[in-house]
């Protein structure tokens, strides 16, 4: 681990799979973003999710990364992966 990343990154199995299966220039976009979650998961273009505790929306193009923060413990885990859709959310 890198000196700068102070934040543990877990991706499920099954999102990360799913990311594999996305067109080359959104895989690498998003995965620059899940990079980054290790230094600051608080930097980008985050929305708190309303009515939930530690759980979090991250605008990366047209695809939205679900996660949770954990402060204490300084893990984030990623939930899911969704390309945007007038259902998303």
């Amino acid at each position: 681990m890198n000196s700068k990343n102070i934040w543990q990154v877990h991706i499920p199995k099954r999102v990360a799979q799913a990311v594999s299966g996305f067109p080359a220039d959104d895989e690498a976009r998003l995965m620059e973003v899940l990079r980054e979650f290790e230094v600051n998961p608080f930097s980008g273009d985050i929305t708190k999710i309303k009515g939930e505790n530690n759980k979090w929306r991250h605008r990366v193009g047209n695809y939205r990364v679900f996660y949770s923060v954990c402060p204490l413990s300084k893990l984030v885990e990623v939930k899911e992966i969704r390309r945007r859709t007038s259902s998303t959310y």
